[in-house]
C-alpha cells in the first residue's frame, strides 16, 4: 500500500530520507524543517546548501544535512566552507549526464542500504518550480531511479505531491482531509496501453493514455484507496495543501 500523504508528515518522518533541491525558495514553503529536522537522513543537492546554510545562520532550529551532492557548480564558497568546517559529507558528482538530483537520490538509496536504514520512503523537496526543463529533469530522475532502490520517491512542493507508479498494479492510501482532491495519472516518454482505475471520479478502464490521445488530468479523488493498474509506469500528481502551505 502506498500513501502519498503520509510522505509530508512529521509523524512518518523518522521512516523518511528528505532531499533538498535547489528551487525558488517559495517553492516548498517554510514549514518544511519539522519533515527535515525529523528524517533519519537528509541531503541537499549543492545549490540547495546555499539556502540551507542561510536559514542555519538565521538561528532557525534546523538541522544539519548528512550529505551534500553536486557537480558544485551552484553552490557559492561560503557555503561550502561552513558545511566543510562542520564535519558534513561533501561528495563531489561530477558526471554531466545526470542531474544534481539523480545523483543525489542514487547516492541517498545507496546510502540507506548501506547502513541498513530503517527508511520506508524518499521525499525530495522542490524540483517542480521554476524552469520547465527542470521539472522535466526531475521527473526523467524518478524514472531513471525505479531500477536503483525499491523504495517509492516523492516529489513535492507547497501545491504538488509527485511520485511514479511502476507497472502492475498500486494501492494508494489518500487521507483525504490533507489533499484538495485534484489529481492526475500521467504518461511519460511511452504510452500506457491498458490503464484501469478505482476511486476517481473519471475511472479508467483498460484505457491507453498517451500525450496527443487521451491523458487523465484534472481528475477527483472520490475514495480514500486508489486502485491503479497499468502496463507502463505513470505518473501520479495530486494537489497536496495541507503541510507545505
Amino acid at each position: 500500500m502506498l500513501c502519498p500523504t503520509k510522505a509530508l508528515e512529521e509523524s512518518a518522518a523518522g521512516r523518511t530520507a528528505v532531499i533538498l533541491v535547489n528551487s525558488p525558495s517559495t517553492s516548498v514553503g517554510d514549514r518544511w524543517t519539522s519533515l527535515w529536522n525529523a528524517s533519519v537522513l537528509r541531503a541537499c543537492t549543492d545549490g540547495a546548501a546555499n539556502r540551507l546554510r542561510k536559514r542555519l545562520l538565521t538561528g532557525e532550529p534546523t538541522a544539519l544535512p548528512d550529505l551534500i551532492v553536486g557537480d558544485f557548480d551552484s553552490i557559492c564558497d561560503e557555503t561550502f566552507d561552513f558545511f566543510t568546517a562542520k564535519g558534513v559529507n561533501i561528495v563531489k558528482t561530477p558526471d554531466p549526464s545526470r542531474t544534481d538530483l539523480t545523483k543525489c537520490l542514487s547516492l541517498v538509496a545507496s546510502t540507506i542500504e548501506q547502513r541498513h536504514l530503517n527508511v520506508d520512503r524518499i521525499v525530495a523537496l522542490g524540483g517542480l518550480s521554476g524552469r520547465f526543463d527542470h521539472t522535466l529533469a526531475s521527473l526523467q530522475s524518478l524514472f531513471l531511479l525505479k531500477n536503483e532502490s525499491a523504495l517509492p520517491i516523492f516529489l513535492a512542493d507547497s501545491n504538488n505531491l509527485v511520485t511514479l507508479l511502476p507497472e502492475g498494479t498500486t494501492q494508494l492510501e489518500i487521507d483525504l482531509t490533507k489533499c484538495s482532491g485534484m489529481c492526475g495519472l500521467v504518461p511519460i516518454g511511452q504510452p500506457a496501453r491498458r490503464v484501469k482505475t478505482s476511486g476517481l471520479q473519471w475511472n479508467l478502464d483498460n484505457d491507453e493514455l498517451q500525450f496527443g490521445k487521451l491523458v487523465s488530468t484534472s481528475n477527483r479523488i472520490v475514495s480514500p484507496i486508489i486502485c491503479v493498474t497499468t502496463d507502463s509506469p505513470l505518473i501520479w500528481t495530486m494537489e497536496f495543501l495541507e503541510y507545505l502551505t
